[in-house]
This record gives C-alpha cells, structure tokens and sequence, in this order.
C-alpha cells in the first residue's frame, strides 16, 4: 500500500531510564512490525549506562533519540507526544515488547472506526527464565469509561495504549507528579474522547524483573490514588473508585501479614462505598478465601 491515507504514519514513544540491557529487546520487536509506517521516538530519562551509546550505533532511519534531564517516566512519555509526528500515537515501555501485528492490528482497529481514539489488546508476561512466567491478561471484549474510573482495566497498561493524536492532544498529558495510577488518569481523559476497541490477542509482552515494581511507600501510592479519583466528576464513580483504593490498600497490607491494618482498609472500603464496586473485581473475596484456606491448611497440619 503506497496511498499513505492507508497507512497513516504511527509514532511509537519510549521512554527509558538505565535499561541499555533492556531496550534492545523493545526496540527489535518494533523493528520487525509488519506495519512498516513507523517512527520510533527514544526518550532517555537522564540514563548513565550507556543507552546513548547503545541508540547512537544502531543507525535505524525511523529511530529517533532524544536525551532530557532526569524527570519520571510521565515527563519523558508528555515529551514524546511533543516531538511526535503521527496520526496514531502507540506508547512502549522500554522494558516491554510488541507482538509483530501490534501495530498493523491496532492501525486497521481504528481505521474501521472514525470514532474510535484508543485501542488496546491483551498482555503476556516474560522473564529471563520463561516466556510465559504468569497468567495471561486477556484482551477485554469491552472496556467503558465506568471500568477506568474504578480500576485500571486496560491490560498492559501504557505500553499497550495506542491513540489518535487528535485524541491525546484533547485529553491532556500524563500528570508527572504521579508515581501510581498515572496510565489510569490518562486513560481516563482519553476515553472522553470517543470509542474503545481492542485486538484479540496478546499486544504485548510485560518483563517481569526486579525492576518491574519497584518498592514504592504505600502512603504515596494511596495518596496518588486518591487524587486520580478525586479528579471524577461523576460523584458515584468517584465513590467506587476510592472503595476501590481502600481495597488496594487492604490487599497490599493482608500480603505483608499486616492482618489489622488490612482488615481497617477493608472495612473503610465497604463504609466508602457499601454496594458492589465493580462485577469484576469483588472485595470479600480475595481476603475471606486466603483467610479459610490458610486455617483449612493450619488445622490439616496440626497435630492430632
């Protein structure tokens, strides 16, 4: 196809810091797209591992390479969007990889519908033992502004995010003081904007490392959270949505063996919000099987 209102120019955004033995796995798997309409915009976040080095040498004509100051990952992903040229825009993080239809799959998805401004897919799971080392995340048949609002249902979050640029633009960027939930509040805003649709396959692949979710203090989780939920205008929704925050809060405790304190979340959960949350994500639950499966297990194990 050379009619390029076919083949709409994509720009693919990755930022990175300090993963000169990560970004090549990234950048391969856009390299070998089947859709071939690409630039590739390389936003390095202040690295001092040699990314540079790494980017300089690979001498890619689609590939661009730009250096800032050290900023998050937000500020790198806002300044991709300003140096981008495309009709669609398609973050990936440089730990991540594409599928090699990502593209061509989403491209053709939004093309179909004049309507549409995000498309997504679904997500497998890697590490440097296993190319399946967790449960797949399949694609969502359908996604609604109601799912966003209460939780993040868009599997493989930004790296699977690909949008109109008319659509970015409108919605705002990432808020960079956000260190969680920052893909929730985007999404969020983008949807506004029009239809979702999503590929039904996996899109891409997460790396599971130690890097994958670094320690983060759980107040300033909360507390980013919070103000991503605050930031609904619907009243009932913003309500679910800070349920749903307290019971983050109550699952990251119960795992720490904090059973008081994750208890107090789960119970501050249901006085937010008392009514089902979301159909998909029940708050009894997780809490009350790992709780009689852990005396099922006790009592099995005592002696007689």
């Amino acid at each position: 196809m050379n009619d390029p209102s076919l083949t709409p120019l994509v720009s693919v955004i990755i930022p990175t810091f300090n993963r000169a033995h990560m970004i090549s796995d990234a950048l391969e798997s856009v390299f070998r797209q089947t859709y071939k309409n690409i630039e590739i915009i390389v936003i390095d976040d202040g690295s001092i591992d040699g990314t540079q080095h790494l980017i300089e040498n690979l001498n890619a004509p689609c590939l661009r390479y730009i250096k800032q100051e050290n900023a998050g990952a937000s500020a790198a992903r806002n300044h991709g969007i300003a140096e981008s040229k495309g009709t669609y825009i398609s973050f990936l993080d440089s730990d991540d990889i594409y599928d090699h239809k990502c593209i061509e799959a989403k491209v053709a998805i939004a093309m179909a519908d004049e309507n549409c401004v995000l498309v997504g897919g679904g997500c497998s799971y890697f590490n440097e033992h296993s190319k399946n080392c967790a449960a797949d995340t399949p694609a969502r048949s359908s996604t609604t502004y109601e799912d966003l609002c209460v939780f993040t249902a868009f599997p493989g979050a930004t790296s699977n995010i690909f949008a109109t640029r008319a659509a970015v633009l409108a919605a705002g960027l990432f808020v960079i003081s956000l260190s969680d939930s920052e893909d929730r509040d985007f999404l969020r805003r983008l949807v506004k904007q029009g239809n979702i649709k999503s590929c039904n396959f996996n899109t891409v692949s997460m790396r599971i490392h130690s890097e994958f979710r670094p320690n983060r203090h759980k107040q300033k989780q909360h507390a980013d959270r919070e103000w991503v939920s605050a930031q609904i205008p619907e009243k009932k929704l913003r309500k679910k949505s800070r349920a749903w925050n307290a019971m983050v809060m109550a699952n990251l405790h119960w795992s720490e063996n904090q059973k008081l304190t994750a208890l107090a979340w789960w119970i501050k959960s249901f006085l937010i919000h008392p009514g089902s949350v979301h159909p998909e994500r029940p708050r009894a639950k997780p809490i009350l099987r790992d709780y009689l499966l852990r005396n099922i297990l006790s009592k099995q194990q005592s002696p007689v």
